[in-house]
Parts: structure tokens; sequence; C-alpha cells
């Protein structure tokens, strides 16, 4: 292939995905500094998948960037601070899959706005480590109702679930996967049945 169909080739957007989609991170970091039009593609699989946040070396930068590179992000797994997530800032919205730290009174409500801004998210992890007021965890219901496209929910140590679940079943159509070490109602069945009719109500 000649050097003038290389460069045209590598121009189009779609073989510049490709090409990101196997680079390893370095490579990926070295990409987005070559130009202007490069550095969506491939900032965009930099950033796409963070399952961890540095613990020494290289941490306060990351976080630092966050803030900037936050839009790329669709998959987040932050187990165990809260801090990365303070400082995420407004941009996070595409998410499709997020693993949050144990919720507390304190930070159940940053749960929410991050839920509420994401509403494209397929996958959710939560988990209580203590005690949470009634209202707190009622928005929080409120807001995961709210997923349209949620797949897979995975709720743990829930200390007020008075038809929480139910409430749930009846308004995510495409739910497919409900994980759940606590359920105060145990009529499973009948909260099956809500959901298939709630999926008859959507389709019709």
């Amino acid at each position: 292939m000649s050097t003038v169909h290389s460069h045209h080739a590598l121009g189009i957007a779609e073989v510049l995905t490709l090409v990101a989609q196997n680079l390893p991170p370095p490579a990926l970091a070295y990409a987005c500094r070559v130009n202007k039009s490069w550095f969506p593609v491939f900032a965009g699989e930099l950033w796409r998948t963070i399952l961890e946040v540095p613990t020494r070396r290289g941490r306060e930068e990351f976080i630092s960037g966050l803030p900037r590179y936050a839009i790329y992000i669709r998959v987040l797994h932050w187990p165990r601070s809260w801090q990365p997530l303070f400082s995420i800032g407004p941009t996070c919205t595409h998410l499709t899959t997020i693993r949050f730290p144990p919720l507390t009174a304190v930070n159940v409500l940053v749960a929410v706005e991050f839920i509420r801004q994401n509403k494209g998210l397929e996958d959710v992890f939560l988990e209580h480590s203590e005690y949470c007021e009634a209202d707190k965890e009622k928005k929080l219901f409120e807001a995961l109702a709210g997923l349209k496209y949620l797949l897979k929910l995975d709720i743990k140590a829930l200390m007020n679930v008075s038809n929480s679940m139910e409430f749930l079943l009846q308004r995510l159509p495409l739910l497919e996967i409900l994980i759940t070490n606590q359920w105060e109602r145990p009529e499973l069945t009948d909260c099956i049945d809500m959901l298939e009719v709630s999926r008859d109500v959507d389709t019709s």
C-alpha cells in the first residue's frame, strides 16, 4: 500500500478505533499525543475501563486527570475509596457499568447523583456498610428505577427494603439479573408476575 493510501486509511475513525482496541495502555497514552484528531479515539480507549485507582505511584496524577477524561469512562470499578469519585466531576455521564465503594449515610446521595447522570447504566453494584436513613434509600431506589437499560443489579446489605425490590421490578423492563442478600417479602413468584406484567405493558 502506498504512503498516501496509508495516511488516508489511518484518517478513518473506524480504523483508528480498531487499532486502539488492540494497543496496551502505554501505547494508547503515546497515541493520544500524536495529534488532535487521534486524541478522542485513543483517549476513549485508554480511559474506557477503570478497574482500580493507583495506590501509590501516579495516584495524584491519575485523580487530577479524572475531571478531564471522565467523559470517556464506560466501566468504573472502585470498591474501596470514595475520594476519587468526589474528584471525578460532572462530566462522567456515559457509564454502562459501575461498582460503588460501600455506601454510608454520608455518601449515598453521591451514588444517587452518579446514577441519575448516567441513564445508560446496564450493570450496577451497590453495598451498604452502615445504616442508611429511609429517605436517602428511597432516593436511591427512585434513581435506580430510572435506569431503563439496566440489565444487572447486584445490591447487598439493605436496611430499609420495604417493597423496594418489587418497586424496581415493576419499573425495569430489561432487568435480567437481580442479586440481593435481603428480601423483605419472600413471595418471589408474585414479583416475577409483576415483572412480566410490566414488560407486557411496556411493549404494547
